[in-house]
Protein backbone atom coordinates (compact mmCIF):
# COMPACT_ATOMS: atom_id res chain seq x y z
CA UNK A 1 0.00 0.00 0.00
CA UNK A 2 0.90 3.47 -0.15
CA UNK A 3 3.37 4.51 2.55
CA UNK A 4 3.30 7.28 4.77
CA UNK A 5 4.91 10.55 3.66
CA UNK A 6 8.18 11.86 6.08
CA UNK A 7 10.09 14.22 3.83
CA UNK A 8 8.91 17.22 0.62
CA UNK A 9 10.42 19.46 -1.44
CA UNK A 10 9.88 21.88 -3.93
CA UNK A 11 12.50 22.65 -6.91
CA UNK A 12 13.48 26.17 -6.35
CA UNK A 13 13.47 27.04 -9.67
CA UNK A 14 10.27 28.35 -10.84
CA UNK A 15 10.18 27.47 -13.73
CA UNK A 16 9.47 24.03 -13.44
CA UNK A 17 7.12 22.31 -10.93
CA UNK A 18 9.28 19.19 -9.55
CA UNK A 19 8.80 18.06 -6.22
CA UNK A 20 10.68 15.03 -4.38
CA UNK A 21 8.56 12.91 -1.60
CA UNK A 22 10.51 10.51 0.96
CA UNK A 23 8.74 8.42 2.48
CA UNK A 24 8.99 5.46 5.50
CA UNK A 25 10.06 2.86 3.50
CA UNK A 26 12.73 4.74 2.59
CA UNK A 27 11.85 5.82 -1.23
CA UNK A 28 12.16 9.05 -2.55
CA UNK A 29 9.73 9.65 -5.50
CA UNK A 30 10.15 12.94 -7.69
CA UNK A 31 7.05 14.48 -9.48
CA UNK A 32 7.39 16.63 -12.59
CA UNK A 33 3.99 18.13 -12.50
CA UNK A 34 4.51 19.59 -16.20
CA UNK A 35 4.36 15.88 -17.63
CA UNK A 36 2.04 13.48 -18.42
CA UNK A 37 2.55 10.34 -15.60
CA UNK A 38 0.94 7.83 -18.08
CA UNK A 39 3.93 8.52 -20.51
CA UNK A 40 6.39 9.97 -18.14
CA UNK A 41 6.33 8.25 -14.82
CA UNK A 42 7.95 10.06 -11.81
CA UNK A 43 11.25 9.11 -10.80
CA UNK A 44 11.61 6.68 -8.02
CA UNK A 45 15.07 6.45 -6.36
CA UNK A 46 15.42 3.72 -3.70
CA UNK A 47 18.81 3.92 -2.14
CA UNK A 48 18.06 4.61 1.54
CA UNK A 49 17.02 1.34 3.59
CA UNK A 50 15.13 3.42 6.65
CA UNK A 51 12.58 6.45 6.36
CA UNK A 52 13.75 9.22 4.45
CA UNK A 53 13.74 12.36 6.96
CA UNK A 54 15.17 15.21 4.55
CA UNK A 55 15.20 16.47 0.88
CA UNK A 56 16.70 19.59 -0.50
CA UNK A 57 17.26 21.08 -3.74
CA UNK A 58 20.66 22.78 -4.42
CA UNK A 59 20.38 26.91 -4.65
CA UNK A 60 23.22 29.13 -6.32
CA UNK A 61 25.29 28.61 -9.15
CA UNK A 62 24.02 26.41 -12.52
CA UNK A 63 25.99 23.32 -11.24
CA UNK A 64 25.37 23.97 -7.75
CA UNK A 65 21.17 24.48 -9.10
CA UNK A 66 21.96 20.42 -10.26
CA UNK A 67 22.29 18.82 -7.08
CA UNK A 68 19.78 16.82 -4.98
CA UNK A 69 20.51 15.76 -1.51
CA UNK A 70 18.54 12.91 0.93
CA UNK A 71 18.81 11.90 4.10
CA UNK A 72 17.48 9.55 6.36
CA UNK A 73 17.13 7.71 10.07
CA UNK A 74 19.71 5.63 7.85
CA UNK A 75 22.64 7.55 9.26
CA UNK A 76 23.77 8.49 5.73
CA UNK A 77 23.49 11.72 3.56
CA UNK A 78 22.88 10.91 -0.31
CA UNK A 79 24.24 13.19 -2.93
CA UNK A 80 22.22 13.06 -6.50
CA UNK A 81 23.73 15.21 -9.67
CA UNK A 82 20.63 16.09 -11.98
CA UNK A 83 21.77 15.00 -15.70
CA UNK A 84 19.98 15.99 -18.63
CA UNK A 85 20.20 13.05 -21.21
CA UNK A 86 19.02 13.63 -25.30
CA UNK A 87 16.46 11.01 -26.15
CA UNK A 88 16.93 9.80 -29.46
CA UNK A 89 13.81 8.82 -30.30
CA UNK A 90 14.12 5.19 -29.33
CA UNK A 91 14.32 3.02 -26.32
CA UNK A 92 18.02 2.30 -25.12
CA UNK A 93 18.81 -0.21 -22.33
CA UNK A 94 20.57 0.82 -19.48
CA UNK A 95 23.81 -1.55 -18.61
CA UNK A 96 25.04 -2.24 -15.45
CA UNK A 97 26.95 0.73 -14.89
CA UNK A 98 24.01 2.93 -15.20
CA UNK A 99 22.00 0.73 -12.85
CA UNK A 100 22.58 3.60 -10.04
CA UNK A 101 21.09 6.43 -12.48
CA UNK A 102 17.29 7.13 -11.86
CA UNK A 103 15.91 7.95 -15.07
CA UNK A 104 12.55 9.51 -16.27
CA UNK A 105 12.11 8.49 -20.72
CA UNK A 106 10.41 10.74 -22.42
CA UNK A 107 10.97 9.35 -25.98
CA UNK A 108 12.25 12.42 -28.22
CA UNK A 109 12.94 14.90 -25.37
CA UNK A 110 15.84 15.32 -22.69
CA UNK A 111 15.58 12.55 -20.22
CA UNK A 112 16.08 14.00 -16.60
CA UNK A 113 18.96 11.54 -14.61
CA UNK A 114 19.21 11.20 -10.58
CA UNK A 115 22.37 10.19 -10.32
CA UNK A 116 23.83 8.94 -6.70
CA UNK A 117 27.41 10.20 -7.06
CA UNK A 118 28.20 10.28 -3.02
CA UNK A 119 27.17 8.43 0.12
CA UNK A 120 28.69 9.77 3.36
CA UNK A 121 27.76 8.29 6.61
CA UNK A 122 27.87 10.29 9.25
CA UNK A 123 26.51 7.78 12.26
CA UNK A 124 23.01 9.59 13.94
CA UNK A 125 19.81 9.32 12.76
CA UNK A 126 19.53 12.75 10.63
CA UNK A 127 16.16 14.14 11.39
CA UNK A 128 16.60 18.09 9.64
CA UNK A 129 19.45 18.76 6.83
CA UNK A 130 19.31 22.20 4.50
CA UNK A 131 21.64 23.05 1.65
CA UNK A 132 23.50 26.42 2.22
CA UNK A 133 25.94 28.63 0.36
CA UNK A 134 29.41 28.30 0.78
CA UNK A 135 30.93 31.61 -1.14
CA UNK A 136 30.14 33.37 -3.71
CA UNK A 137 33.69 33.03 -5.83
CA UNK A 138 33.65 29.29 -5.25
CA UNK A 139 30.48 28.95 -7.30
CA UNK A 140 30.98 25.06 -7.34
CA UNK A 141 31.22 24.79 -3.81
CA UNK A 142 28.17 24.13 -0.87
CA UNK A 143 27.20 23.18 2.31
CA UNK A 144 25.42 20.79 3.74
CA UNK A 145 24.24 21.61 7.11
CA UNK A 146 22.85 18.46 9.21
CA UNK A 147 21.31 17.81 13.03
CA UNK A 148 19.38 14.70 14.42
CA UNK A 149 19.57 12.20 17.27
CA UNK A 150 23.22 13.27 18.63
CA UNK A 151 21.88 16.92 19.42
CA UNK A 152 24.86 18.37 17.47
CA UNK A 153 24.65 20.61 14.33
CA UNK A 154 27.05 19.36 11.77
CA UNK A 155 28.50 21.25 8.57
CA UNK A 156 30.12 19.71 5.44
CA UNK A 157 31.51 21.02 2.68
CA UNK A 158 31.23 20.01 -1.01
CA UNK A 159 32.52 20.43 -4.58
CA UNK A 160 30.86 19.81 -7.83
CA UNK A 161 33.01 18.27 -10.60
CA UNK A 162 31.49 19.38 -13.60
CA UNK A 163 34.14 17.52 -15.82
CA UNK A 164 33.66 14.30 -14.68
CA UNK A 165 29.48 14.72 -13.53
CA UNK A 166 30.55 14.03 -9.92
CA UNK A 167 30.75 15.72 -6.26
CA UNK A 168 33.95 15.55 -4.34
CA UNK A 169 35.65 16.81 -1.41
CA UNK A 170 33.52 15.70 1.30
CA UNK A 171 34.81 17.73 4.53
CA UNK A 172 33.72 18.21 7.92
CA UNK A 173 33.61 22.05 7.83
CA UNK A 174 32.40 22.55 11.47
CA UNK A 175 30.29 20.99 14.35
CA UNK A 176 28.50 23.28 17.40
CA UNK A 177 30.50 23.85 20.30
CA UNK A 178 29.67 20.78 23.19
CA UNK A 179 29.39 23.28 25.82
CA UNK A 180 26.04 24.85 23.93
CA UNK A 181 24.97 21.76 21.85
CA UNK A 182 21.70 19.83 22.86
CA UNK A 183 23.12 16.50 23.23
CA UNK A 184 21.66 12.90 22.18
CA UNK A 185 20.31 11.89 25.88
CA UNK A 186 18.00 14.73 26.21
CA UNK A 187 16.50 13.11 22.79
CA UNK A 188 18.68 15.08 20.22
CA UNK A 189 17.61 17.82 17.61
CA UNK A 190 14.36 17.51 15.50
CA UNK A 191 14.10 19.94 13.02
CA UNK A 192 16.26 22.49 11.04
CA UNK A 193 16.16 25.63 8.80
CA UNK A 194 18.02 27.92 7.02
CA UNK A 195 17.64 31.80 7.22
CA UNK A 196 19.71 33.47 4.98
CA UNK A 197 18.88 36.86 6.84
CA UNK A 198 18.43 35.81 10.50
CA UNK A 199 20.77 39.16 12.35
CA UNK A 200 21.71 42.49 11.21
CA UNK A 201 25.95 42.54 11.65
CA UNK A 202 25.29 46.66 11.37
CA UNK A 203 23.03 46.58 14.78
CA UNK A 204 26.25 45.00 15.96
CA UNK A 205 28.61 47.32 14.50
CA UNK A 206 26.80 50.01 15.30
CA UNK A 207 25.22 52.97 12.28
CA UNK A 208 28.65 53.75 11.39
CA UNK A 209 29.52 50.67 10.34
CA UNK A 210 30.55 50.58 6.36
CA UNK A 211 28.95 47.19 5.45
CA UNK A 212 27.49 46.47 2.03
CA UNK A 213 23.77 45.18 1.87
CA UNK A 214 24.80 42.02 0.80
CA UNK A 215 27.68 41.30 3.62
CA UNK A 216 25.65 43.03 6.24
CA UNK A 217 23.84 39.79 7.09
CA UNK A 218 24.41 36.90 9.78
CA UNK A 219 22.83 33.45 8.36
CA UNK A 220 21.39 31.34 10.58
CA UNK A 221 20.39 28.07 11.48
CA UNK A 222 16.68 27.89 13.68
CA UNK A 223 17.02 24.33 14.74
CA UNK A 224 14.51 22.69 17.13
CA UNK A 225 15.26 20.04 19.59
CA UNK A 226 13.30 17.35 21.53
CA UNK A 227 12.26 19.52 24.71
CA UNK A 228 10.41 21.77 22.13
CA UNK A 229 13.14 24.55 22.36
CA UNK A 230 14.42 26.97 19.25
CA UNK A 231 17.44 27.92 18.89
CA UNK A 232 19.08 29.92 16.77
CA UNK A 233 22.95 29.29 15.12
CA UNK A 234 25.40 31.59 13.17
CA UNK A 235 25.89 30.23 10.28
CA UNK A 236 28.01 32.73 8.40
CA UNK A 237 30.55 32.07 5.84
CA UNK A 238 33.03 34.89 6.59
CA UNK A 239 36.79 35.60 6.47
CA UNK A 240 35.98 39.15 8.28
CA UNK A 241 37.70 38.36 11.77
CA UNK A 242 35.62 40.92 13.78
CA UNK A 243 32.49 39.15 13.06
CA UNK A 244 33.83 35.74 13.43
CA UNK A 245 34.98 36.91 16.66
CA UNK A 246 31.42 38.16 17.97
CA UNK A 247 29.48 35.24 16.37
CA UNK A 248 31.75 32.17 16.08
CA UNK A 249 30.67 29.54 12.89
CA UNK A 250 27.51 27.77 15.15
CA UNK A 251 27.34 29.39 17.73
CA UNK A 252 23.82 30.22 19.76
CA UNK A 253 22.46 33.42 19.45
CA UNK A 254 19.11 33.06 21.41
CA UNK A 255 16.92 30.18 22.33
CA UNK A 256 13.45 30.25 22.37
CA UNK A 257 11.80 28.68 25.77
CA UNK A 258 8.51 27.82 27.14
CA UNK A 259 5.83 25.51 26.37
CA UNK A 260 6.19 25.45 22.27
CA UNK A 261 3.72 22.17 22.04
CA UNK A 262 5.49 20.01 20.17
CA UNK A 263 6.64 20.87 16.90
CA UNK A 264 6.91 19.25 14.25
CA UNK A 265 7.98 21.36 11.37
CA UNK A 266 8.88 24.92 11.09
CA UNK A 267 9.57 27.36 8.06
CA UNK A 268 11.15 30.92 7.32
CA UNK A 269 8.93 33.87 6.34
CA UNK A 270 10.17 36.71 4.84
CA UNK A 271 9.08 40.10 4.32
CA UNK A 272 7.21 41.69 1.17
CA UNK A 273 9.59 44.48 1.66
CA UNK A 274 12.61 42.01 2.34
CA UNK A 275 12.05 40.65 -0.83
CA UNK A 276 12.27 44.13 -2.43
CA UNK A 277 15.12 45.46 -0.49
CA UNK A 278 17.83 43.88 0.49
CA UNK A 279 19.56 46.27 2.54
CA UNK A 280 16.39 46.51 5.21
CA UNK A 281 16.55 45.42 8.23
CA UNK A 282 15.50 41.99 9.81
CA UNK A 283 11.92 41.81 10.05
CA UNK A 284 11.13 38.00 9.18
CA UNK A 285 8.90 35.90 10.76
CA UNK A 286 9.20 32.14 11.49
CA UNK A 287 5.62 29.64 11.82
CA UNK A 288 5.74 26.53 13.44
CA UNK A 289 3.24 23.91 13.53
CA UNK A 290 2.29 21.93 16.57
CA UNK A 291 0.69 19.00 17.67
CA UNK A 292 -2.52 21.44 18.72
CA UNK A 293 -5.01 23.01 16.44
CA UNK A 294 -2.84 25.95 16.37
CA UNK A 295 0.51 27.27 14.44
CA UNK A 296 2.71 29.94 15.85
CA UNK A 297 4.09 32.75 14.46
CA UNK A 298 7.55 34.36 15.91
CA UNK A 299 8.44 37.77 14.39
CA UNK A 300 11.98 37.74 15.09
CA UNK A 301 12.65 41.34 14.81
CA UNK A 302 10.93 42.40 18.21
CA UNK A 303 10.65 39.12 19.84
Amino acid sequence: GMQAVTALSWRQDVSQLVIAIGRDNGSIVIHDLREDETTAPPVVLNDHVSAVTCVDWGKGSSAINNVFVSTGRDAVINTWKILQKQDQGTDRKINKKQSKKKVNKRKGQPQVQYQRVHTLPIYEQVEGMVIMPFDKEKANDFVIATAGSEGTVRLWKATVDEEHDTISGFTSLAKQPENESFGSDRGGYMELRYNARGLSLKEERGPSSTTTPSSSWMEQLIVADAEHNLSFLSAKMTNDESALSKRPLLSADRTIVGHNDEILDLKVIPSSSQLNDASLQSSERIVVATNSAQVLLFELGTF
